[in-house]
C-alpha cells in the first residue's frame, strides 16, 4: 500500500484539555421548524449568512440572516423537487451554489441574489445512485462537485466551467476503486485539488488532482487501518494539510502532511473518548483551527488548536445541549465563527468571537508562517531511522529546536532545510545503504 511506504510519525497527544470557549446560541431548534433536524451547511454570500437544513419530512430549507437574530426562508419544501438535505455551499463567479440530496439523486442549485434558486444539474448527474452531492470547490477556473454513490460504481467527481454544463472530469469509479463510495470533502492547496473518500473495505483514501484532471491516490488504506473507514474533512493550516477521519471502533483521528510524503498523527482515539467517532469539519479562523466532532450516544465536542498539535475543547459538550450530536459545518461571517448542529429536536446555530489575542481571519499570514511547522520537518533523520519516536531522532529535534533555531541565522538555515529536504529524504528512505550512512553520520 502507498501509505505503508511513507514516513510516519505519531506526534499528537491522545486527549484534549478542559473546556475553554464561548459559543452563543443564535437559531434553534431548527430555526423555525423542529423538523429541521440538522443545520447542515453554512456560507457567507453578499452580506448574509446562509443556512441549509436537513428535513426528511417536509423538505430542506435555506435561510439567511444578517445578524443571527432574524431569519428569512429563501428556499422551502425541498425546492419543490423532494430535496431532503442541503449538503454544501460554494461561491463560484457571481452565484451561490448548493449541493443537495434527494431520493431522485443529488443535484446542484444556484442563485445570484440568494432568493431565487435554479437547478443547474441533472438529478444524480443522470443516475439516482448519485444520491447526494457531497462536496463543492472552485479549482483552476471550474466548479467541481463530488458525489456519494449508493450503487456499485463508486463515487464520482464532476466539473463545470459555467456552472450549468457538467463533465465527468476525473472519476466515474471512485478514483479507480469502486469501494470509494463517497467524496466527503474537497480542498484546494496551491496547484492541486485534494479529495478524501469513504471506503468501508480498505479505509479512507486521500487523492491529489491536477488542473489537467490527472489524479494520484496518495493514501489508500485509512492510514494503515480499515477502521478509519472514511477521511471526512480537509483543511490547510500553517502550511500543512490536515485530514480528519471517521473511526467507529476507536474514535476519530486527525493527521497532517506538509508535503504528501510524510503523514503525522496529531490526535487519536476520539481525543480520549471513543464515542467521538468522526471529524465533521475543520475550519481555520484567525490563527486557530477548529475541529467539529460527531459523537454517538453523547453530545459532540468542538476543539481548537493554535499549532496543529495541541487541542483544547471549546465550550461544553454539545454547546450545553445534550441533543447536539454533530457539529456539521463552520463558516465565518461578520468577524464571527458560526456552527450548525444536528439534533433530533431541531438543529442549532451558534456563534463565537475570535479568541483573545487572535488575528483577523482575513489575514493570510499563517499560510506562510513556519513558526509551528517544525514539528513535522525532521525529514532526513526520520527517513534514516524510520520513525520520529527513535531516541536519536528526538535528541536531534531537541538540538534543532533549542540551539539551532535560537537565533535568526539558525532559523534561516532550518527554513532552507525544510524547503530542500523532502526529495533527499525520499532517496534516503528508499536505500538501506544510504539510511545506514546517514545514521552513522548524524551525531549522538
Amino acid at each position: 500500500m502507498r501509505f505503508a511506504a511513507a514516513v510516519v510519525a505519531v506526534l499528537a497527544a491522545s486527549s484534549v484539555a478542559d473546556a475553554d470557549g464561548d459559543w452563543d446560541p443564535r437559531g434553534g431548534p431548527g430555526i423555525d421548524l423542529a423538523s429541521n433536524v440538522a443545520l447542515a451547511a453554512l456560507c457567507e454570500f453578499e452580506g448574509h449568512l446562509y443556512i441549509g437544513t436537513e428535513n426528511p419530512g417536509v423538505g430542506a430549507r435555506i435561510y439567511r440572516t444578517t445578524n443571527g437574530v432574524s431569519f428569512t426562508a429563501v428556499a422551502t419544501a425541498g425546492f419543490g423537487d423532494g430535496v431532503t438535505k442541503v449538503t454544501e455551499f460554494e461561491v463560484f463567479g457571481s452565484f451561490l451554489y448548493c449541493g443537495t440530496a434527494s431520493p431522485a439523486g443529488g443535484a446542484i442549485y444556484r442563485s445570484d441574489d440568494g432568493v431565487t434558486w435554479t437547478r443547474v444539474s441533472p438529478f444524480g448527474f443522470g443516475s439516482a445512485d448519485n444520491a447526494e452531492v457531497t462536496a463543492l470547490a472552485e479549482f483552476a477556473g471550474d466548479l467541481y462537485a463530488g458525489t456519494r454513490n449508493t450503487g456499485a460504481g463508486g463515487a464520482q467527481l464532476w466539473k463545470s466551467a459555467d456552472g450549468t454544463t457538467w463533465t465527468e472530469s476525473v472519476t466515474t469509479d471512485g478514483f479507480g476503486d469502486a469501494d470509494n463510495t463517497s467524496i466527503n470533502d474537497l480542498e484546494v492547496d496551491g496547484s492541486f485539488l485534494f479529495a478524501v473518500t469513504t471506503n468501508d473495505v480498505d479505509g479512507g483514501n486521500y487523492v491529489r488532482v491536477t488542473s489537467g484532471d490527472a489524479f494520484t491516490v496518495l493514501v489508500d488504506d485509512g492510514f494503515g487501518t480499515d477502521r478509519n473507514s472514511a477521511f471526512t474533512a480537509l483543511e490547510v493550516y500553517r502550511g500543512e494539510m490536515y485530514i480528519g477521519t471517521r473511526n467507529t471502533s476507536d474514535g476519530y483521528e486527525i493527521w497532517s502532511t506538509p508535503d504528501d510524503l510524510g503523514y503525522y498523527r496529531r490526535l487519536k482515539e476520539g481525543g480520549g473518548d471513543s464515542a467521538n467517532v468522526a471529524v465533521a469539519d475543520l475550519e481555520r479562523f484567525g490563527e486557530y483551527m477548529y475541529v467539529g466532532v460527531e459523537s454517538v450516544g453523547e453530545a459532540f465536542e468542538v476543539l481548537r488548536t493554535d499549532d496543529g498539535g495541541h487541542y483544547g475543547q471549546e465550550d461544553s459538550d454539545g454547546f450545553e445541549d445534550p441533543g447536539n450530536f454533530r457539529a456539521n459545518d463552520f463558516a465565518q461571517f461578520g468577524n464571527k465563527l458560526w456552527c450548525g448542529t444536528s439534533n433530533p429536536s431541531g438543529g442549532g446555530l451558534y456563534e463565537a468571537s475570535i479568541p483573545s489575542g487572535g488575528k483577523d481571519s482575513s489575514s493570510n499570514d499563517d499560510d506562510d508562517d513556519d513558526d509551528h511547522r517544525w514539528r513535522a520537518h525532521c525529514f532526513v533523520a526520520t527517513a534514516a531511522w524510520g520513525s520520529t519516536a527513535v531516541p536519536r531522532v528526538e535528541r536531534l529535534r531537541q538540538v534543532r529546536d533549542r540551539r539551532v533555531e535560537a537565533c535568526d541565522a539558525g532559523r534561516r538555515f532550518t527554513g532552507l532545510y525544510r524547503a530542500s529536504a523532502p526529495p533527499v529524504a525520499r532517496v534516503v528512505g528508499g536505500s538501506e545503504l544510504l539510511r545506514a550512512l546517514v545514521r552513522r553520520a548524524l551525531p549522538e
